[in-house]
């Protein structure tokens, strides 16, 4: 207790010290804790269902298509989903999910577009979900009218949390669909920050309706779009339920070989499938804190030594009076120990904040990041991260304290003692380290700004700037037939007309937005590829005029028509992709091509056109083959109304909305978003990342120069007598202002050359991060030195400076 007693006086007498200390350690303390409590949601905290590590993600797979795509999971067909889930022996419950992305909702209130999902009957059973209100899908549903259950913020937005919504039914899309559940508000699943790109899923669900597959469905094998979750059995392992399953596909490609050969089934762990994609970057985050960690130690060390130097006198003089070494040492530590438990408790006020600042910087499409908070653990790792910190920067400066003999310290009272320049040998070390480590930190943060730079400035195949758009779901009932074809001409007209609007098109899929359409591609004249190896483009449905709205260049041929001429023969447009894969030394106008889908071959189309290739999943995938068909000969109620305008392309929002209203008094329009928007924010979760590692490269660099400047003054102010002997001699103040400069600016050197070293080995760890940048760009290796020899220049002025006034004759009086 009287040590206790002591360390905190001790502290309170220099409050200047204390406080620099504390916001040090505040600082790298708060920052571990906020990363961490982010790190424990996505990585270490258990998923909140009951058994969480028995749930599993079975997904289809086939080596061709993942070397043309690059796509490694996709989901199965209606066929092979009844076979696996009537077949398999390992789950005890499978079920399946498919995007029911672009939804209407209306009566009782304004229509609005919302998101949905269609599950099977044993869906929330595998999760053990119960509902918050009202119940889940049980096997009487199966031969019922529609149900479905809804999402708690739909609850509360739209129905003003009235229970009575429970069993009334809603007018979804023009059909009744009937409630019969409200999901709690931690249910999310499934988004689309949790799915494979392209799935066309919603970042958030609104609504989970039951979804029965119709006996003319269930053999269909080609339409790929039924994602799987299951529960494994007790007993049985993800290993066993991969075998199973994988021998079921076996079979499926064996019986039907047309469209099932090169296809297997691979089995995910749900939480692998979670955080698979952000494991790489959150132990990166999670490294550069833990960096940032160890120079705030190194600095608050480096402050302990520089005050250790001036307490040897204190030391010598209670050594002398019969205080042994052990009890000093266990005062000091103890001190520093106080000191970083202090500083734990204002580093949870700075997680705190910081965390609230991290969610609000989590993009949509990382839905698992925003559920971290901070709970007892992160307080209870907060306080040993504390005592640890401690601990780690109080030994070596209390060390150096005790070490010295009582003749040593007491000598010239203290100042000169032996000592000093080993002490002064420390502090620079620990400089170095600091500064190393910064450096490490900036080398990182530019390699990945450097990816985000390049993304944004990658050819994605359009052009961006000046487009809006705005996504349309029409309802079926209501517009059957080619009447969304006919809806979506006339909005197109009217919008085209509107001054300001260079050109008015639409599409079934935006670029960028997570939604895929592949279908297999027969050429006229040619023979069938095997099964596994067939030719896979992309599908779109799109208005004449979407590719000069898009800014995509028309490289040869005629635009987009619905027919050719007065005959019935239907026009397709390729990407320049398409023409050169498939058509290689071959002029692709005139050739006719099939196109099959559900199982189901579409008429021959003829090639009159070939446009640019755009990038639809990702800025940094490749360019795939692509076919365009007119929206007249695939009428499709889903579509994408793109707009190039002259002007800020988001104030033609109202215009949009009036050009639906007047066609449509009761249809919605969704999303309106302009096209740089879409393009930002496809490299959301790159930005967070880097966005992390910047803030942390930033603050180590401050840190350290904070620890330059420390030692440098404290050099400075140890040599006041040298100052003034050698202005007596002769010395110019200029000499001497070179003469500081020049001794910090050796130790920044050190430390260069030392963390560069280690980045260049320590990069190629996040080469998978970077994208158009090699972990070795030569120049991130030149800008990083020269802004921290910068920095580090502007920082050591004051110090020279107080070396340039030293009066030689009142430094030479006060020795």
């Amino acid at each position: 207790m009287d040590g206790l007693r002591f360390a905190l006086r001790a502290l309170r007498l220099r409050p200047s010290f204390t406080a620099m200390a504390i916001l040090t350690l505040a600082l790298g303390i708060g920052a571990n804790a906020a990363i961490f409590s982010v790190v424990d949601a996505a990585l270490l905290r258990a998923l909140p269902y009951p058994d969480p590590d028995r749930l599993m993600m079975p997904w289809a797979f086939s080596e061709d298509v993942q070397l043309r795509t690059g796509f490694d999971r996709l989901p199965s067909s209606p066929g092979d989903v009844t076979d696996f889930v009537s077949r398999n022996t390992t789950f005890a419950s499978l079920a399946w999910m498919r995007a029911d992305r672009v939804l209407n909702l209306t009566g009782g209130g304004e229509p609005e577009r919302i998101a949905g999902v269609r599950v099977s009957r044993p869906f929330f059973d595998i999760f053990g979900v119960q509902a918050l209100h009202g119940r889940t899908f049980v096997d009487a549903d199966l031969a019922g009218p529609k149900v479905a259950v809804i999402a708690e913020g739909l609850w509360r937005r739209r129905f003003g949390s009235d229970p009575g919504v429970l069993g009334r039914a809603l007018t979804i899309n023009g059909e009744p669909v009937i409630v019969v559940g409200v999901l709690p508000r931690w249910f999310g699943f499934p988004s689309a920050g949790a799915l494979p790109a392209g799935l066309g899923y919603a970042p958030s669900t609104d609504i989970w309706s039951l979804d029965v597959l119709q006996p003319d469905v269930q053999h269909l094998r080609s339409a790929k779009s039924f994602s799987m979750i299951g529960r494994l059995r007790d007993g049985v392992t993800a290993y066993e339920a991969q075998e199973d399953l994988a021998a079921i596909a076996a079979d499926i490609a064996r019986e039907s070989p047309a469209s099932n050969a090169g296809w297997t089934i691979r089995v995910w762990p749900l939480r692998e499938q979670l955080v698979g994609t952000l494991r790489p970057a959150l132990l990166l985050v999670l490294t550069a804190v833990g960096v940032l960690l160890l120079i705030a130690c190194a600095n608050v060390a480096n402050l302990l030594l520089v005050r250790a130097s001036t307490r040897h006198h204190e030391v010598s003089i209670r050594q002398a009076l019969g205080a042994d070494r052990a009890r000093l040492l266990r005062e000091m530590l103890l001190e520093s120990v106080v000191l970083s438990l202090v500083a734990g408790l204002a580093g949870l006020a700075v997680a705190y904040w910081g965390l609230k600042f991290l969610l609000v910087m989590v993009p949509p499409t990382l839905p698992l990041l925003s559920t971290a908070t901070l709970d007892w653990r992160i307080v209870l790792f907060t306080c040993g991260i504390s005592t640890l910190t401690g601990l780690v920067f109080g030994c070596v400066p209390a060390l150096q304290a005790v070490r010295l003999g009582v003749t040593d310290g007491l000598r010239d009272g203290g100042r000169g003692a032996i000592g000093q320049r080993r002490a002064h040998r420390m502090r620079s070390t620990l400089v170095v380290v600091e500064v190393a480590m910064a450096v490490i930190l900036l080398v990182g943060a530019v390699l990945l700004a450097r990816t985000i730079v390049h993304l944004l400035h990658v050819d994605p195949g359009f052009v961006p700037d000046g487009v809006l758009t705005a996504e349309i779901a029409l309802p079926r009932n209501a517009y059957p037939d080619n009447r969304p074809a006919e809806f979506f001409d006339s909005v197109l007209a009217r919008l085209a007309g509107v001054p300001g609007v260079h050109a008015a098109g639409a599409t079934s899929s935006l670029p960028l937005t997570g939604t895929e359409n592949l279908r297999q591609v027969t050429v006229e004249g040619r023979p069938r590829p095997p099964a596994g190896q067939e030719l896979i483009a992309d599908f779109r449905v799109v208005s004449r005029a979407y590719f000069a709205a898009m800014g995509i260049p028309q490289i040869a041929g005629e635009p987009l028509a619905g027919r050719a001429g007065p005959g019935p023969a239907p026009q397709v447009v390729v990407n320049s992709t398409l023409a050169r894969t498939f058509f290689p030394g071959e002029r692709p106008l005139g050739r006719r091509l099939k196109l099959t889908a559900y199982d189901q071959e579409s008429p021959w189309y003829t090639i009159v056109g070939v446009v640019g290739a755009a990038r639809h999943t990702a800025l940094d995938s490749a360019f795939r083959p692509q076919v365009y068909v007119h929206h007249h000969l695939e009428a499709v109620p889903q579509m994408v109304v793109v707009l190039r305008t002259a002007g800020d392309p988001a104030s033609y929002a109202a215009i949009v909305r009036a050009a639906v209203q007047e066609q449509d008094p009761a249809q919605p329009v969704g999303r309106i978003v302009t096209m740089s928007e879409i393009v930002s924010s496809s490299v959301a979760g790159r930005r967070f990342t880097t966005s992390l590692v910047a803030v942390f490269a930033l603050l180590a660099l401050m840190l350290s120069l904070v620890g330059l400047y420390a030692v440098v003054s404290h050099s400075v102010a140890q040599r006041t007598r040298e100052m003034g002997v050698r202005l007596a001699l002769g010395a110019s103040p200029a000499g001497l202002l070179r003469l500081v400069i020049l001794e910090g600016v050796r130790l920044v050197a050190i430390g260069l050359a030392v963390g560069l070293t280690v980045a260049l080995v320590g990069t190629r760890s996040i080469q998978g991060l970077l994208v158009g940048v090699s972990a070795y760009d030569p120049a991130t290796y030149v800008v990083v030195p020269l802004m921290l020899l910068a920095a580090a220049v502007v920082g050591l002025f004051v110090p020279a400076r107080r070396a340039m006034r030293v009066d030689p004759m009142t430094a030479l009086r006060t020795e």
